[in-house]
């Protein structure tokens, strides 16, 4: 179960974003959000207790009239050791009504701080979110791109933290209103796939180690933007745990377990609660070794024990104020299970970070 909420005031208006990572390499994990009617990336420091401090922001939207930052990734992109951002600035057009392809490269110093480096361009304007990892197998950590029009992209990383030129994914062009995507190895055959939601819908890109992929070949899951993934029932394959808003006109809402079946399948392990239009998050709840989900819809989140074999039930609910926007879990207090953290709008004001503990026993 998780215990009351506490906020922590966080730059960056409209966050819409978040990604955790150690960012000043003392072991504790942080937290990075993103706010698209701001310039900023708010990057808060864990204190190893639950709680954050230290706020370290720094401006990722450097042109003049840019447009907010959205995606965030975390990784070592020049290999020193340090953890580096990428940020996509997804918020619209720029003050002068050009469309905006903008996704920004920043070093960090290993301190919380970071440099910028390089503009890379998207393939589709608006980019809204950023994945990271080795796409085409040579060491070095790449990007996939999803924009919010007409496209997806990958872009191989050089080695000393910039990318090379822009690589569109096959098909790009059908993609329309991405919300989503992530980077992992689905089938275990040691290519990385990509995880996109786009237009209500989470699929499936099967890599093939050339960071080059296809929508010929892919395979759609089920209904929703929003994916994590984790081996739910125990079989040692990646399973899919996908909130669903309810839309028109099929009005499937809800959270969808996809269990992997090999040969690039899945099928419908279940369908729970009516809507969830925000993040999953998966991971122990209860440290039973099984992984649990915690799924946002808006004004609370509510968490999902897993039975064993993919079988959940909620086993509660709880109110996260001020419009919550992105949710993510890691263990802030360094007892061992999950705890959860959510990025507030609370839109025209002051945007927040809740922390909720997991009180379990």
């Amino acid at each position: 179960m998780l215990g009351g909420d506490v906020y922590y005031q966080i730059a960056g208006q409209d966050p819409r974003d978040m990604v955790v990572a150690d960012f000043n390499a003392d072991g504790i994990l942080d937290l990075a959000t993103s706010g698209i009617l701001g310039p900023e990336v708010c990057v808060v420091l864990g204190d190893g207790l639950g709680g954050f401090n230290d706020d370290h922001d720094f401006n990722a939207a450097l042109g003049f009239g840019d447009p907010g930052p959205w995606g965030l990734a975390a990784g070592d992109f020049n290999s020193d050791g340090n953890l580096d951002l990428a940020v996509t600035l997804g918020a619209g057009w720029d003050l002068y009504g050009n469309t905006n392809y903008k996704v920004n490269i920043f070093l960090g110093d290993g301190a919380a701080g970071f440099t910028f480096l390089q503009e890379i361009q998207a393939y589709g304007p608006f980019p809204i979110a950023v994945s990271t990892a080795d796409l085409n197998e040579d060491g070095i950590l790449d990007l996939a791109v999803i924009s919010n029009h007409y496209g997806v992209s990958t872009h191989l990383g050089q080695g000393d933290g910039t990318f090379g030129a822009t690589i569109p994914a096959g098909g790009s062009s059908a993609i329309t209103a991405g919300r989503e995507i992530a980077c992992s190895d689905v089938d275990g055959d040691g290519h990385v796939d990509l995880i996109v939601g786009a237009g209500n819908s989470t699929s499936v890109w099967w890599g093939d180690g050339s960071a080059v992929f296809s929508t010929s070949s892919a395979t759609s899951v089920s209904p929703g933007d929003f994916a994590s993934l984790a081996d739910l029932d125990g079989d040692g394959d990646l399973d899919l745990a996908t909130a669903v808003a309810d839309q028109f006109p099929n009005y499937t809402g809800g959270l969808w377990i996809s269990l992997y079946s090999g040969n690039r399948s899945f099928s419908t392990g279940g369908k729970y609660g009516a809507a969830f239009d925000g993040s999953t998050v998966v991971g122990d709840m209860n440290q039973d070794g099984s992984p649990d989900i915690v799924a946002l819809d808006g004004s609370q989140v509510h968490v999902y024990r897993n039975l064993g074999q993919a079988v959940f039930e909620e086993t509660g609910q709880y109110p996260i104020n001020l419009q919550p926007m992105a949710a993510l879990g890691g263990d802030w207090d360094g007892d061992g299970d999950m705890d959860v953290a959510c990025a507030c709008r609370n839109y025209g004001a002051t945007p927040w970070l809740a922390i909720r503990m997991n009180v379990t026993q």
